[in-house]
Order: C-alpha cells, then sequence, then structure tokens
C-alpha cells in the first residue's frame, strides 16, 4: 500500500510498483491506511523527515522499512524488493 498526500508522487509511486509486478492499493493519509491495511502486509514509509526519532516513530508505529525522499527509482525499487521478495521487473 503506498500512503501519500500528494497525488502526483502518489501515481508515480504506483507505476512503479506495477512495473516490479506488484499489486498496489494506496490511501491518501496514514489513518485512511490503518483503516483498510492487513496487519500482515509489509510497511514502507516514504517520508520527508530525516531526523533519527522520525524514522524510530515510524519503526514503533510498525513501519517495516523506512525511505526518506526525495529518492531515486531504484533505491525506491531496491526497498520494495527487500520487503517483497516476489515483486520483479518484467
Amino acid at each position: 500500500m503506498i500512503v501519500e498526500d500528494a497525488p502526483s508522487i502518489r501515481k508515480l509511486m504506483r507505476v512503479y510498483l506495477e512495473q516490479l509486478g506488484c499489486e498496489v492499493d494506496e490511501a491518501a493519509d496514514g489513518q485512511e491506511a490503518i483503516k483498510r491495511v492487513a496487519k500482515d502486509l509489509p510497511i514502507l514509509v516514504v517520508s520527508a523527515r530525516i531526523l533519527p526519532l522520525d524514522r524510530a516513530h515510524a519503526e514503533e508505529a510498525g513501519a517495516s522499512a523506512y525511505l526518506t525522499k526525495p529518492f531515486t527509482r531504484a533505491l525506491f525499487a531496491e526497498q520494495v524488493r527487500a520487503l517483497i521478495p516476489h515483486c520483479r521487473p518484467d
């Protein structure tokens, strides 16, 4: 699931993930995501917040990985593959 408040970034991330062969769901904010996500899914937080405390809060809340903006497509794909090994490019 992609959780991103900016529709253009959310769409770009969706395209990247679909190119990796992933099924994608999306939410505009954390509250919407919490209502929709299953507990057994990996969570990749993508945030502009770069402080170690921000990463720690995300991990305490259940994030599986944390990626700061801006990021490259390659780094995004690397993080997704680490979380979801079956996602591979076509």
